[in-house]
């Protein structure tokens, strides 16, 4: 938030290219404290005339890497400004900052911190919080973390960081990461997925701009803060740091000189480019896990084969799969149809009158797709990477982002042992729900699936006659289709 840095300015100079504008979210107008919904398909962000006047709270639509429908949160009268917005995991709640005075402290304009529940755009319930966060003082940035609120609190120049034991109603001062004698401002703390690596933006006396540090968690002990590397640093006001859910990126606000825009707007770098190597490799990289089975013995798979039944709410199909990859075929029997696919080509044949027709390059492609989507043959694919995602439900579970070629991204919640799959996370909030583990030839594989909308279930399906061949065996092993 730039309560107080946007009345400051700064000499043109050459920037680093690293740093990439974020154009769909970026205007003639200020935009600052970017914020992820954790199931990635939505966004908050605050946008501000000149020097953080008439500021208000925005969401956007997120999907395929493009931010669409924006639509301004009603939070209250017009008169007041509202800021600093961020999702409440789990919930349907949001916090945000707003001069509105509380009906306990007069008339005063000090900022303080509220919450709403946010649904469909519309915001209802909107309610300070109580007097032991909000005081006398201005408080900004909200960040709640592993159940603890983290926010800064401005007096006269000097901003610090406070947390409270999550029951709003032990506030401290949250100085684990040393800070110089010359500090005069430290706001807006956000954690990486993995809760080791703390980002915010900090004003000295000798530095008079905003930049943005950075600290690691070592040992019990926050280190020293870094200023950060790449392009996230300039001659200009840097501020409001984010991750994307997965740790991939960083997201910030800059006050740097872009064409055919102004004042504040949103940026983002790589965490490989914004960080040291070290720091990257061990909290941000791609992990690799072995999910369902050691790589190697995934990796070692020349065939399986499986039968799929899929109960929706009026009928049930029946589906029969042989998956070849020396070299690849896939072959599918459905419907009375059967369809033989490589890579590029595809053939059905209807069972009845035997008549075969070649397929067109979008029913390939699904069909392609649909595999990618089984975990086998994702697993297999040396281009699928799994990021780390922050998951505030549960510490013994984890969740990590897939990305892979041919399907869009979606995230994955696996067990304490990082064995099993037991959901899937759509950016359109649809559930895919696995269970009934069991293993096959040293591979685990849910032998169940519910797959929910708008927490309905709409789908279930029952894995049957499955079979795994590898490398070194019987070329007969699974019996074709």
């Amino acid at each position: 938030m730039k309560i107080i840095v946007g009345g400051l300015t700064a000499l043109c100079v050459a920037l680093s290219a690293n740093a990439e504008l974020i154009t769909s979210l970026s205007s003639t107008k200020s935009e600052y404290n970017l914020n992820f919904h954790p199931k990635f398909g939505r966004v908050l962000l605050a946008r501000s005339d000149r020097d953080f006047e008439n500021a208000k709270v925005w969401e956007y639509q997120h999907q395929d890497n493009s931010y669409t429908t924006p639509r301004k949160i009603n939070l209250g009268p017009t008169e007041f400004k509202y800021s600093d917005p961020m999702y409440v995991p789990n919930s349907h709640k949001i916090y945000f900052i707003s001069d509105k005075p509380m009906q306990n402290k007069g008339n005063s304009r000090d900022y303080n911190i509220w919450h709403a529940t946010l649904m469909n755009g519309q915001a209802t319930e909107v309610t300070p919080l109580n007097t032991h966060i909000n005081s006398k003082d201005d408080e900004f940035g909200p960040e709640l973390h592993q159940g603890r609120l983290y926010f800064s609190r401005r007096h006269d120049r000097h901003y610090a960081l406070m947390s409270d034991r999550k029951t709003h109603q032990d506030v401290t001062l949250w100085d684990a990461i040393p800070r110089q004698d010359d500090i005069e401002m430290r706001s807006d703390l956000t954690f990486s997925p993995d809760a080791k690596v703390a980002v915010f933006w900090q004003i000295s006396k000798t530095s008079p701009q905003a930049d943005i540090y950075a600290s690691r968690l070592i040992s019990g002990q926050w280190s020293s803060p870094i200023k950060l590397l790449a392009g996230v640093n300039s001659q200009f006001h840097e501020i409001s740091p984010q991750f994307s859910p997965d740790g991939k990126w960083l997201y910030f606000s800059s006050e740097r000189p872009e064409p055919g825009f102004a004042l504040f707007n949103i940026h983002r770098v790589s965490t490989e480019q914004a960080f040291p190597k070290q720091w990257y490799n061990a909290h941000f990289a791609p992990k690799k896990l072995n999910l369902l089975a050691d790589v190697n013995t995934l990796k070692a798979i020349t065939e399986f084969t499986y039968t799929l039944t899929l109960h929706r709410k009026d009928n049930t199909t029946k589906q029969h799969v042989r998956v070849n990859y020396q070299p690849f075929r896939l072959k599918i029997l459905r419907d009375n149809t059967q369809y033989d696919l490589g890579n590029k080509t595809g053939i059905k044949t209807d069972l009845h009158t035997q008549r075969k027709v070649k397929m067109s390059e979008q029913e390939i492609a699904k069909e392609l797709r649909s595999l990618r989507l089984n975990f086998l043959d994702l697993f297999k694919k040396d281009d699928t990477r799994l990021y780390r995602q922050y998951n505030e439900t549960s510490p013994h579970q984890y969740i990590y982002r897939v990305e892979s070629s041919g399907i869009a991204p979606f995230s994955i919640l696996v067990d304490q042992h990082k064995q099993k799959i037991l959901r899937l996370f759509y950016d359109n909030s649809n559930i895919g729900i696995e269970s009934d583990y069991k293993k096959i030839d040293g591979i685990w594989w849910p032998h169940a699936f519910s797959f929910h909308v708008d927490n309905e279930k709409v789908a279930t399906g029952v894995f049957s006659d499955m079979c795994i061949a590898f490398i070194n065996d019987n070329k007969d092993k699974c019996e074709s289709i």
